[in-house]
């Protein structure tokens, strides 16, 4: 992928993570970095295919009734395996976002990510904890792209160790 690929995505995703961080109070870099992580920079099957950036697997009686099958990565007793799974299908990337925020802020079993959300470390490390992501380096992996791309600006500040 390319540097003005990469630029051309997150300026696509910038203004829905910072609506779902002003609205749901979570931090709008992890959002990003979980946009580009799950959606493989909106280059994956479920992004293209079905506007899903965040790997939302279907829930029967959601809202949101269509949904496809795909292959997705799972750790099962640490190691990783291929396994199918139903995700959610959305109409936009809007609806897709809202979603993600409802999710994280409505299902109890995100409780204790939502506690640290204004600590963005912590919330990523928190959703991995909670059962967001089987990837024991999740946490990592945000963070990696966060610091990587300076996703902390879409929260109104730098890190500190960032100059």
């Amino acid at each position: 992928m390319t540097q003005q690929e990469e630029k051309a995505f997150l300026a696509k995703i910038a203004p829905l993570a910072r609506a779902s961080a002003a609205k749901y109070d979570i931090p709008a870099s992890v959002i990003a970095a979980q946009a580009i992580l799950e959606s493989a920079w909106g280059k994956s099957l479920l992004a293209i295919q079905a506007n899903n950036y965040f790997g939302i697997k279907d829930v029967p009686g959601d809202k949101y009734p269509d949904y496809r099958q795909y292959t997705t990565t799972e750790y099962i007793a640490g190691k990783p395996k291929k396994v199918p799974a139903h995700f959610q299908v959305f109409k936009s990337l809007q609806d897709c976002f809202d979603r993600h925020a409802e999710l994280l802020t409505t299902l109890r079993r995100y409780g204790p990510a939502m506690k640290v959300a204004n600590d963005r470390d912590r919330f990523a490390e928190q959703l991995q904890l909670c059962g967001y992501a089987t990837d024991p380096s999740y946490p990592a992996k945000l963070e990696g792209l966060i610091n990587t791309y300076d996703l902390d600006l879409l929260d109104g500040y730098r890190a500190q160790h960032r100059n």
